[in-house]
């Protein structure tokens, strides 16, 4: 609920970019518009604004369809949130309708829902090579319905996928033959062996030394 109102939310999905439709209506008012309803455009005098919660977001790897971004690595912090403001919103107007557009390389990945919280909206996401691990997302508000159609200053907000232990090491070989002299030097390394994980985010190698101890 802002500035008095109430809203639902309905969700369509374009090539171009993907809009989540807001309907607000007077808190003193319990109806809302139906499909059947005559079209009366609002005038519109301001643009609405928008305002994050946070401009970093973090989800992990593991996350299902529906799970709330939040504005730290921690579990129990509190979910990213979009608000809109608009001093075109007052007790006793007609219904208003938003529309969030999402843009960015996350649009496709994440969406707002009716209460104006940023989840995933995929089945799954992945923060292994070659995947991002960061995603960029740009928001704005559009009115719908209004005259004339106002939008608002679009805001940024940089969701971190953060990896998980998923994946084991690869080694580069599945057999290694080292050899060492009978009067070979306490603690001298023998050999090298050599593995990858994606989980490190980018390849890492490893030195795990052998030795003749006497």
């Amino acid at each position: 609920m802002k500035n008095g109102v109430r809203f639902q939310c309905f969700a369509s999905v374009t090539n171009l970019f993907t809009t989540f439709r807001h309907r607000f209506t007077d808190d003193d008012d319990d109806t809302c518009a139906t499909n059947g309803s005559k079209n009366i455009k609002i005038s519109s005098l301001h643009s609405p604004t928008l305002k994050a919660s946070s401009h970093e977001g973090y989800i992990t790897e593991s996350a299902q369809m529906g799970t709330a971004v939040r504005v730290s690595p921690s579990a129990f912090s509190n979910s990213l949130q979009i608000d809109i403001y608009d001093d075109d919103l007052k007790p006793g107007m007609s219904p208003v309708s938003y529309e969030y557009i999402l843009t960015g390389l996350g649009s496709s990945i994440f969406a707002v829902d009716q209460r104006g919280y940023v989840y995933l909206n995929v089945p799954h996401i992945d923060a292994d090579p070659p995947n991002p691990s960061t995603y960029q997302l740009h928001i704005e508000a559009r009115e719908v319905n209004t005259t004339p159609i106002r939008s608002s200053e679009p805001i940024s907000v940089t969701i971190h996928v953060m990896d998980i232990n998923d994946n084991p090491p690869r080694f580069s070989s599945s057999i290694y033959t080292a050899s060492v002299s009978a009067n070979g030097i306490i603690d001298r390394p023998v050999i090298k062996i050599y593995a990858t994980d994606n989980d490190t985010g980018k390849k890492c190698t490893n030195k795990l030394p052998f030795g003749v101890n006497k």
